[in-house]
């Protein structure tokens, strides 16, 4: 029989570590993502010539899609922390998620 059953030990906690590196990169690109819309949104936002941004497709899709991005990496990358710290951290990232989300619709509503 010998440890089939035990689902304890090290198998566990090597689990735990895939599950944490798996958030990390999952965040980590969800993060580069919503840095590029968010870049998309100024640079649009910000520049004066009209032939840059005609339509304002990049405000509108960079808007849209920073909401669910940034939402994606506040929720997984304080998963790669320790438990006595992910709490907090989490908490953080989204007020941190909702003021920047704000901000970039405030800047979408006022081009």
């Amino acid at each position: 029989m010998g440890n089939r059953g035990s689902s304890r030990g090290f198998g566990d906690g090597r689990w735990r570590l895939v599950a944490r590196v798996v958030a990390g990169v999952l965040g980590l690109a969800a993060l580069a993502l919503w840095a590029r819309c968010v870049g998309l949104v100024v640079t649009y936002r910000l520049a004066t010539d009209p032939v840059v941004d005609p339509h304002g497709y990049g405000l509108i899709f960079g808007t849209i899609f920073s909401v669910p991005t940034g939402l994606l990496a506040a929720a997984l990358l304080p998963q790669t922390l320790r438990p006595p710290h992910r709490a907090r951290v989490t908490a953080v990232a989204m007020a941190t998620h909702v003021v920047a989300t704000v901000l970039l619709f405030a800047a979408f509503l006022t081009a």
